[in-house]
């Protein structure tokens, strides 16, 4: 009987689509994913700074921090949650257009769900009424189950 594996984490995920994908991640672009793989609500660029200083044992300028993290957002390996102004490792990286982040108002998780049709419709939508859409973030905040109240 063999034995069945576990799938493979976040972090994994994220390191084998920038091998596939031929994507370079610096030392500092593997630090910040590190970092963001360790936290399960979002965490702000300054944050992140302070923890890559506390690492690295140097200072790190905030550009730096933001350079990494609009790589990581473009490679679709993290995204910026505007609900708390912070970012989060994506679960499913990759596709940059079909998804939505549910930002829970109680604990802060941050989950994501493929939503390519919903994200298309919003779109065509949008431009039946003569609009020309740029960036299309879809973000849902709310209540996950653990916070509902019975």
């Amino acid at each position: 009987m063999t034995r069945a594996q576990s799938p493979p984490s976040r972090l994994a995920r994220a390191h084998h689509h920038c091998r596939a994908h031929q994507l370079t991640l610096t030392p500092i672009r593997s630090l910040v994913l590190d970092l963001l793989n360790e936290v399960r609500t979002p965490i702000g660029a300054y944050r992140l700074g302070h923890q890559l200083e506390q690492e690295l044992g140097r200072p790190v300028a905030p550009p730096t921090v933001y350079r990494a993290l609009k790589f990581l957002c473009r490679a679709g390996l993290a995204a910026r949650v505007e609900h708390c102004q912070g970012w989060v490792l994506r679960e499913t990286p990759g596709d940059t257009s079909g998804f939505a982040l549910l930002v829970c108002n109680g604990c802060g998780e941050v989950r994501e769900l493929a939503c390519p049709q919903i994200r298309e419709d919003f779109l065509r939508l949008a431009r039946s009424r003569d609009f020309e859409p740029g960036a299309c973030l879809m973000e849902v905040s709310g209540a996950c189950a653990s916070c509902q109240e019975p």
